[in-house]
């Protein structure tokens, strides 16, 4: 039996997709006492963040991996952040990765759908189109960046 991932496990198969990037407003968690904390002020590869400790500096490096420093100028070991796959703010950053016009979301009873045109992918309809589902709109949007392999909408 296939359980849920945990919001950690989707978040972190998002920023390993290519094309992921970290957009303002984004709400992020890095160690397991500290959520719902907003990224602000990005610039290229660094970023800003707000928490409990201040304001902490982040740098994207090319392979996807986040260092965070503290306000002491420390770097936070162990701290790699995951997007929070079901925030809001979130979950419309994601949208936007997925790009457009890609997709339609809808829900479905418990859960949301992305439904992809997606011509080439091996378990599309005859017409082109792959159905995901997720229990939130971000997971969906992070199931549909995984069935295609990456976010075409945060490339170039």
């Amino acid at each position: 039996m296939k359980t849920e991932r945990t919001a950690e496990e989707w978040g972190r198969v998002a920023v390993s997709l290519p094309g992921w990037r970290w957009m303002p407003g984004m709400s992020f968690g890095y160690k397991p006492d500290r959520r719902g904390i907003r990224i602000s002020d990005v610039h290229g590869p660094h970023f800003r963040v707000r928490c409990d400790d201040g304001v902490m500096q982040g740098t994207c490096r090319t392979d996807g991996e986040v260092v965070l420093v503290s306000p002491t100028g420390k770097v936070c070991e162990g701290s790699q952040p995951w997007p929070h796959p079901d925030d809001p703010a979130t979950e419309g950053c994601m949208l936007r990765l997925l790009g457009r016009p890609l997709y339609a979301v809808e829900p479905r009873g418990p859960a949301w759908w992305v439904t992809l045109a997606l011509l080439d992918h091996p378990d599309s309809d005859e017409d082109g189109l792959l159905q995901i589902r997720g229990s939130t709109v971000g997971r969906a949007c992070i199931a549909a960046a995984e069935a295609i392999g990456r976010w075409p909408g945060g490339e170039g």
